[in-house]
């Protein structure tokens, strides 16, 4: 998974996601991912995806992979500390971004 810098958001979602993920605290890391690549979403966050204390996901408003978006919004209900945004100009990813 590529590592993106904070300061190169602005390519892939809108200004006001950036200004959110910037008042949520000390960013650890900022990553991002097809979706069409990720089967189970449990198995790819404790696989593939740093440790954090909690975790913003952003996808596209058209997620093709709607699989992966049911399980990203059942495991944003139960235990797992995330929250799940929707960006109009990121495409085909999916951003994970992790806070100390």
């Amino acid at each position: 998974m590529p590592v993106i810098r904070i300061e190169e958001l602005s390519e892939y979602i809108e200004d006001s996601l950036i200004k959110m993920i910037s008042k949520s605290g000390s960013v650890k890391f900022v990553r991002h991912v097809s979706a069409s690549l990720i089967v189970d979403v449990q198995k790819f966050f404790k696989t593939f995806v740093p440790t954090a204390k909690y975790y913003v996901v952003i996808v596209p408003d058209n997620v093709k992979n709607e699989k992966v978006k049911d399980e990203l919004i059942s495991m944003s209900r139960n235990s797992f500390n995330f929250t799940i945004l929707y960006s109009y100009k990121l495409m085909d990813k999916i951003l994970i971004i992790g806070y100390d």
